[in-house]
Order: C-alpha cells, then sequence, then structure tokens
C-alpha cells in the first residue's frame, strides 16, 4: 500500500493558512445577543475550497489545537479548553462538519 506523503511546500502553505485562520477570528462584529459574526467563516470556506479534505482537517485541527493549549485565536482573543466547552464551543466544533 502506497503511503501519501505531505511535500514541504504543502506544509508551509497549510501553516500560513492556519496562521491567516487565527487572525481572522479577531475580525469581527459583535452581536447585541453575545454573539459574533467573524471572518473565520470565510476563511474556512475558503480553506475548504482550496485543499483537500485531508489537508483542510488538520489545518482546523491545528488552529484548534492551538487554542486549547492557550494561544487566543477563538473568536475575541480567547483561548484554552473553558472556550472550547463553554456556550460558543460549539461553533468551533462545527468547524469540523
Amino acid at each position: 500500500m502506497k503511503t501519501k506523503t505531505i511535500s514541504t511546500r504543502s506544509l508551509v502553505i497549510m501553516a500560513m493558512f492556519a496562521a491567516v485562520l487565527c487572525v481572522s477570528a479577531y475580525i469581527s462584529i459583535p452581536l447585541p445577543n453575545g454573539s459574533h459574526i467573524t471572518a473565520l467563516n470565510f476563511i474556512v470556506t475558503v480553506i475548504a475550497l482550496v485543499f483537500p479534505l485531508e489537508q483542510s482537517a488538520l489545518i482546523v485541527i491545528i488552529w484548534a489545537l492551538l487554542g486549547l493549549v492557550g494561544v487566543p485565536v477563538f473568536i475575541g482573543g480567547n483561548a484554552g479548553a473553558g472556550y472550547l466547552f463553554g456556550p460558543l464551543g460549539g461553533f468551533s466544533f462545527a468547524l469540523y462538519l
């Protein structure tokens, strides 16, 4: 069975899109009910259209892991497991769908 490898060029481009995904969470419009409209939706759609399924999932998983360990990459500069399992964390899990 042949294993698929990811080239260095693809890894660098994926890392750049993971960084763009992190920055896009800061571009938001707060709504009166406490949620936000962010550029995150647009960037996730672009990632899904540009990359194959495995690479798209890897980019979003890297973003989620960065936030889980404490890097403020979620909407509004939030981070940590408290955000992921809080009221707005379901949106972060929905990005995998």
